[in-house]
């Protein structure tokens, strides 16, 4: 892979892969993308460098029509994936017009188990989830449910890493980002470490997460307005989700991404678990032990590896034939 990018989370020796500048062949970003379903949620079975790169192509206004095609699996044994025409330009599944005319914003979201089980019972959220572009596994008790359900995706994908990411490439290149979220003041310590950080990043604006549903409309258009190519919502489950299925039609960004509690990491008023704590997937407890209020929102671990078990049970995961059939066309369509 080309393109490496410091500051990955985790001390992580990656980078944006070669198909982010289309010189790639092959391979899950340039080809059919892999959409498995759990519980009813889509998640797209990508690396964190494929993510990564593909969502590079369309900061760069790549509009990747191998991207539009989603070779899903949905737990009925249907063909799973978004509405028609979701991936192609939005969900009315308008291309991309004229030269100045950009693209409907690209949304990328990215579940974990918290998410997924408060979505069995949020018709609005889960409509959120299947309609993103990209639905990342965010949390290694989604990466074991895929597996369990027969459907696995290479790895865990946080909002966190996926951030410092885009963040590296657009300071090369000189792109805008806008930060949406956090208590007032957090978006703005958020801008000022990133740049201090990525130099070259441009900071096209900052708002705070506390606005009532009479300012949306100012807020979107302050958004539009800015030039950003990168909107950064960080307003936490499930407004992140459910705010960006809204205006994502006027928010005139290249792609938003929901990352949750992310801005408070970045403006450094929440520490992310030690690297090692993270590679043993860990960074869930630490989490509980540094935040112990969040024991009421951890009770969801538990229900949720019992629904997985019980899908998985019943048969509805996909299993072994539809997945080897799953990689048989994924293949015959590169080739």
């Amino acid at each position: 892979m080309t393109g490496a990018v410091s500051g990955a989370a985790g001390g992580r020796a990656g980078g944006l892969p070669g198909g982010a500048a289309g010189g790639r062949a092959g391979g899950a970003v340039s080809g059919v993308l892999r959409r498995v379903f759990i519980l009813g949620v889509p998640v797209d079975a990508l690396s964190l460098e494929e993510a990564a790169g593909l969502a590079a192509r369309w900061l760069d206004g790549a509009h990747d029509a191998a991207a539009a095609g989603v070779q899903g699996v949905a737990p009925d044994g249907a063909r799973g994936g978004v509405p028609d025409g979701a991936r192609d330009g939005g969900p009315d599944g308008a291309r991309e017009g004229p030269p100045s005319v950009r693209p409907a914003t690209r949304v990328v979201l990215t579940p974990n188990p918290e998410i997924i089980m408060a979505a069995r019972g949020d018709a609005e959220l889960t409509a959120a989830l299947r309609e993103a572009d990209l639905s990342l596994a965010d949390g290694i008790g989604v990466v074991w449910a895929a597996r369990a359900l027969g459907n696995p995706v290479p790895e865990r994908v946080t909002g966190v890493d996926l951030l410092e990411l885009l963040l590296g490439h657009l300071a090369r290149r000189g792109g805008g980002v806008y930060f949406l979220g956090g208590r007032p003041g957090v978006a703005e310590e958020a801008a000022g470490r990133a740049r201090a950080r990525w130099p070259g990043l441009r900071v096209a604006g900052c708002h705070h997460g506390y606005f009532g549903p009479n300012e949306a409309p100012a807020v979107a258009a302050a958004v539009a307005g800015s030039g950003a190519d990168l909107l950064v919502c960080g307003m936490g489950f499930p407004r992140d989700q459910k705010w960006l299925r809204r205006w994502r039609e006027g928010l005139g960004v290249r792609v938003a991404v929901g990352v949750g509690g992310a801005l408070d990491v970045l403006a450094g008023r929440v520490r992310r678990a030690p690297a090692a704590w993270r590679r043993l997937h860990l960074e869930w407890f630490h989490r509980l032990l540094t935040q112990p209020w969040r024991w009421r929102r951890m009770l969801a671990l538990p229900r949720f590896c019992l629904a997985v078990l019980a899908e998985a049970r019943a048969g509805h995961g996909g299993g072994r034939r539809r997945r080897s059939r799953s990689a048989a066309a994924a293949a015959a369509r590169r080739r």
